[in-house]
């Protein structure tokens, strides 16, 4: 969860949908403002990612079990479960594609306005990251569990993951500690899918500076989306099969 003061009616700016080909290049998305909340989970992500490239050698190929990466497809996604919780899904996704010989991916980010009642002042906004890696070389199975385990850059405490039964071939839970941004990620054949949420809360100074009143800490619960976010998995998963 981030929390950073801002003026109550200002959106998040989310960066414009773009879309990179390059066999040699990591994507270099461009935006009026980076995804804040997402820096201990996609960058992440990204950079053992972006080294995976050069660390593949030459294989028979992968079974990617009918997943692609294509350009739209974000906007195909409904995340039907968590949109009838988290409120109002704004603006059009922001979509960035790449696609390698090795690995292609797709990553997608969704921006919700809270329709919840907040305290004077005080504005909620959630996002929602889903991404989509295609191994095409090289099984990622043995890493995949590795990664779940990493330590949060944050504490470099153990994440504590739970497994999903009956998602994909392997599916595990992580951030359900305190603070912390939920995070399901699926490996399926040759696929790799995660799906985050975060919150961001924006503060008022000027209102609280006329109130003479200090500012609220508001730490959004995230408690409830696990089970939504699993409803949610198993929809984007046929999309990006083609199945819906």
């Amino acid at each position: 969860m981030i929390s950073e003061p801002e003026m109550v009616g200002d959106s998040a700016a989310w960066p414009q949908s773009e879309t990179a080909t390059s066999e040699d290049r990591s994507p270099s998305p461009r935006g009026r403002r980076p995804w804040l909340w997402a820096v201990g989970g996609a960058v992440t992500a990204s950079a053992v990612w972006a080294g995976g490239l050069y660390a593949y050698g030459p294989g028979a190929g992968v079974d990617t079990r009918g997943y692609r990466v294509a350009e739209g497809l974000c906007a195909k996604v409904k995340l039907s479960a968590l949109s009838a919780d988290l409120g109002k899904r704004a603006e059009d996704p922001a979509e960035m594609v790449d696609e390698h010989s090795a690995l292609d991916k797709i990553m997608c980010g969704y921006h919700f306005e809270s329709t919840a009642k907040q305290p004077p002042g005080v504005s909620v906004q959630y996002k929602v990251e889903v991404v989509l890696e295609t191994h095409k070389k090289t099984d990622p199975e043995p890493e995949f569990e590795a990664l779940v385990n990493q330590p949060s850059w944050l504490d470099g405490l153990p994440p504590r993951p739970e497994e999903v039964p009956a998602l994909g071939e392997k599916a595990f839970l992580t951030g359900m500690g305190e603070d912390e941004d939920p995070r399901l990620r699926v490996l399926d054949g040759g696929a790799v899918l995660s799906l985050e949420v975060g919150a961001e809360v924006g503060y008022d100074e000027d209102y609280y500076e006329e109130q003479g009143a200090d500012m609220e800490d508001i730490t959004p619960d995230l408690s409830a989306m696990p089970p939504l976010m699993v409803e949610d998995m198993r929809e984007l998963m046929s999309v990006f099969k083609g199945t819906s």
